[in-house]
């Protein structure tokens, strides 16, 4: 398998955890998951601040606007989950009426796609 597939397929099924998961959990696991990988890019990122140059750093992490950008969108379609949430609490039946359709899942898909090709050829690139 290549790098590619792995970093693509690892990233789809995050955001799949953060936006179908976080859906039926009424948004707690994409908050959880969420709030989890920025403690980590930020332990990462911090811990290299004392190892590798800052021109480094920013070239590693060419990726990361398209990689955060489409994991906050994976984010905002599992916090529609809590809105049926707030619907069981006002005694209303729960409605699949915001449940996000496939084509909700295309454009922040396309731009995890992006990003793994980009991260894999940072790789190539580097090595």
């Amino acid at each position: 398998m290549g790098l590619f597939f792995k970093i693509f397929l690892n990233n789809a099924l995050v955001a799949l955890l953060i936006s179908v998961g976080g859906y039926f959990t009424g948004g707690l696991l994409a908050v959880i998951i969420s709030f989890w990988n920025g403690v980590k890019l930020g332990l990462i990122v911090g811990e290299a601040l004392f190892h590798l140059s800052l021109m480094y750093i920013l070239f590693a992490l060419i990726h990361a606007p398209l990689e955060i950008t489409a994991f906050c969108w994976f984010g905002a379609i599992g916090l529609l989950g809590f809105q049926n949430v707030r619907r069981i609490w006002s005694e209303k039946k729960p409605t699949l009426a915001t449940f996000p359709r496939y084509r909700d899942f295309i454009p922040p898909l396309v731009l995890l796609f992006i990003a793994a090709f980009t991260e894999t050829s940072l790789f190539i690139f580097h090595s």
